[in-house]
């Protein structure tokens, strides 16, 4: 089967299941509260399917970029727009509903709870996926022995001959005992040449390795170089239980939001290139390579995902759910806000998003098709990117989850 029509489903799967526990978080913080829901739609557009139950009608819509739940008594924002259900819920008002059912009657910390669980959802869906790719796969451990998982296209280590499954009996002489003091000892070499014996079954090999330097991003634009070889280690892994695995879940998931926004910070201060912003067209891309390597790194795509959703929908940008929660906490400083005046923040802010979202795409069509895989390699990848994807694995660096063998 073509990759295009491989990806199709795979794509329309992470799609689907972000958006739906999304709103589904949304949906049921309404609920919670009182707040009735007319709607409950996924996607954007003419609709596919529409079906009604009680006073919901739930929708599968044509453009499958995002959806939302509109509420009785919500003002009608740049997404959902003016509808009919508008006219349903100023009828609901003359036939006696009562305005405590109403979204913009409730206190602000109850439109705000019904705001943020939007994103808390997928904070909480990407904890459950990560926690159940360890439960099942079991945890990483990069303290076990040094035993080569990958080799790098090209690299250095392709070059002397290293293959997957070879075990590094010693470097100059010295017996490293975790592939971390292995890592430690390339990263030292300062490029000079590494006698190196590997253990490849029962035979013992002599070889040699010339590290390649790297120049890998740091913090506050500072650039580090750093010397590698090409080498991801075989990650044995330990059984851990529930507890463990949801432990491991929060972390992750808290490591990853904080470095997507760490990375904003750096796209914002200039001090990193916003080409590496990727839209729907990478996803789609992605997203059939990982379903294609196995269910565990789709699910750790997915869970990745998941935490770039709730992250950039907490961003204080009118539309998004952080920008709700913004004017929430002015309205709760400064008192109400007119409509109007959302109105119009809400305008700029489509403007703002839908720039970002075409600038993504531009950045999707333009980039290296190469650069769209995630097979690691050296001589096409650029020294910053594959520096970069080494150090992360080679220092521990990497989630426990997602992007292991990046």
């Amino acid at each position: 089967m073509p990759d295009f029509f491989y990806n199709i489903p795979a794509f329309v799967v992470v799609l689907g299941v972000l958006i739906i526990v999304h709103e589904l978080g949304h949906f049921l913080a309404a609920k919670m509260v009182g707040v009735g829901v007319i709607k409950f739609a996924v996607g954007f557009g003419p609709a596919l399917f529409k079906r009604k139950f009680g006073e919901t009608t739930y929708q599968l819509s044509l453009i499958p970029l995002g959806g939302y739940v509109r509420m009785l008594g919500d003002v009608p924002d740049a997404i959902t727009g003016p509808q009919e259900t508008d006219e349903e819920v100023r009828a609901a008002l003359v036939e006696g509903t009562e305005r405590s059912r109403w979204f913009i009657d409730k206190g602000l910390l109850a439109k705000s709870w019904i705001v943020f669980a939007g994103p808390l959802f997928n904070f909480l869906l990407a904890i459950a996926l990560a926690a159940f790719v360890v439960f099942i796969y079991g945890e990483p451990d990069l303290n076990s022995a040094p035993v080569v998982g990958k080799v790098i296209s090209g690299s250095p280590a392709e070059r002397a001959g290293l293959l997957e499954h070879d075990l590094i009996v010693s470097v100059n002489g010295v017996s490293p005992e975790s592939w971390k003091s292995f890592a430690k000892m390339v990263h030292g070499s300062e490029g000079r040449e590494l006698q190196v014996v590997i253990k490849r079954g029962a035979t013992e090999i002599n070889t040699s390795l010339v590290p390649d330097l790297k120049v890998i991003p740091g913090a506050e634009a500072e650039q580090s170089k750093v010397y590698l070889v090409g080498l991801m280690p075989e990650i044995s892994r330990s059984p851990v239980g529930v507890g463990q695995s949801l432990y491991v879940g929060v972390v992750w998931t808290a490591t990853i939001s904080v470095d997507m926004l760490t990375q904003l910070g750096s796209m914002i201060a200039r001090e990193r290139s916003a080409d590496e912003l990727a839209g729907p067209v990478f996803i789609f891309q992605a997203a059939g390579e990982q379903a294609r390597k196995g269910l565990e790194d789709f699910l750790s795509f997915i869970a990745l995902l998941s935490v770039s959703l709730a992250v950039l929908n907490l961003l204080p940008v009118p539309v998004l759910d952080g920008g709700h929660l913004f004017f929430f906490l002015l309205e709760g400083i400064f008192g109400p806000i007119s409509v109007r005046k959302k109105e119009s923040a809400q305008q700029v802010g489509m403007v703002l998003l839908l720039s970002l979202m075409c600038f993504a795409v531009w950045n999707d069509i333009t980039r290296d098709p190469d650069k769209f895989s995630t097979q690691p390699r050296w001589e096409e990848k650029t020294e910053k990117e594959e520096g970069a994807a080494n150090q992360r694995v080679e220092e521990d660096l990497a989630p426990a989850v997602v992007g292991q063998d990046s």
